[in-house]
């Protein structure tokens, strides 16, 4: 299954990328981040292939996003997650949406 990551921040480096690039039915195909430039820099370091955007509804169009992986800041999850359903994403949060 092909996983976007929205937000690289710290929980995306040293838990979500090791975490797909270790399985072996899942792959890191996507990331996004406001500033493209530190999005493609987490992008090349985390695998081949992985593209690289500056806004969620960029990541969302991208087909070969099957799920995302919420990383951004807990007030903007609740969007994020209603965006990511409405593009037929499978969703996983980081942290409770209540």
């Amino acid at each position: 299954m092909g996983f976007g990551i929205l937000g690289s921040g710290s929980i995306a480096r040293s838990s979500f990328a090791p975490s797909l690039l270790a399985s072996d039915s899942c792959d890191l195909v996507a990331v996004c981040r406001r500033d493209r430039a530190k999005a493609q820099q987490f992008a090349t370091l985390h695998g081949e292939g992985c593209a690289a955007y500056s806004s969620a509804a960029e990541l969302l169009r991208d087909p070969a996003v099957e799920a995302v992986l919420i990383a951004t800041p807990t007030h903007t999850h609740k969007e994020v997650t209603w965006r990511a359903a409405q593009h037929g994403k499978h969703v996983l949060g980081e942290k409770p949406m209540a």
